[in-house]
């Protein structure tokens, strides 16, 4: 799974959640939870892509 699928499926996702019939406010505190979540595992992704 390489970086640009990553930041789709987290894109697709962004998306699902911040569709109005979903609560608007409370998907962006979802979102914002599962983004400081993720960060690091994000970092190192990153970390992989950049020192081959």
């Amino acid at each position: 799974m390489n970086f640009a699928t990553i930041l789709k499926v987290i894109f697709c996702v962004s998306i699902k959640l911040f569709k109005p019939g979903n609560g608007g406010p409370l998907s962006f505190g979802v979102l914002s939870y599962f983004a400081i979540n993720t960060q690091s595992f994000t970092s190192s992704v990153f970390s992989n892509t950049f020192n081959r």
